[in-house]
């Protein structure tokens, strides 16, 4: 009975044996791999798929995404809105006093005519968020538009991962050159600007 007690002993602490070197093997082969990235694309499949299988959510009703459409260029002559048209635009959108409006459109340079009071009315209202463009070695960036304050300005950068699709919205960056004024993101701008925000 003893000699049976022990050697069922030893086959426990051979298969634990087994089983503890087993899982260390494949921590160290999963990590491994992990770390080189070759999980990558799997991990990044099963967040969109688990992206997916969520409830639908209903736009948020306080907020108004005005989009420029291939009609309002057909309507409007311009292949870009001039700087005047977008003073109109913005003027309009004020006078409904919203809490914060974003301009995702680069505007360092001026388009079209208008330039001097599409600046007046950026400084006068503290609502407006223009963005901007960090640049890189490669990249020297797209600045904002001139005399703007850096309150007023975003970055418009984005990541692409590595299947060419954009999952994450960057908070803040340090600048590579002096085209990028400021280190925050235009959403996160906006968001600070918007404390009452219901």
């Amino acid at each position: 009975m003893l000699q049976r007690f022990s050697h069922l002993r030893a086959a426990v602490v051979s298969f634990g044996r087994s089983v503890v070197l087993t899982s260390a093997v494949i921590t160290a082969l999963v990590v491994g791999l992990r770390q080189i990235g070759v999980l990558e694309a799997l991990e990044l499949k099963a967040f969109d798929q688990m992206l997916r299988s969520r409830p639908h959510d209903r736009p948020d009703q306080r907020l108004l995404i005005v989009a420029i459409t291939e009609k309002d260029i057909q309507e409007t002559g311009e292949a870009t809105l001039s700087d005047q048209t977008l003073t109109q635009i913005l003027g309009k959108l004020e006078s409904y006093q919203p809490v914060a409006i974003g301009v995702d459109m680069l505007r360092d340079v001026p388009i079209g005519t208008g330039r001097a009071a599409l600046l007046q009315q950026v400084r006068w209202s503290d609502r407006i968020v223009f963005v901007c463009k960090s640049g890189d070695v490669d990249n020297p960036g797209v600045p904002p538009p001139p005399g703007i304050s850096e309150d007023q300005v975003g970055l418009a950068d984005q990541v692409i991962d590595v299947d060419g699709t954009i999952r994450r919205g960057l908070l803040f960056v340090s600048p590579g050159s002096p085209s990028a004024p400021t280190r925050s993101s235009t959403a996160r701008t906006i968001f600070v600007m918007m404390p009452q925000f219901p």
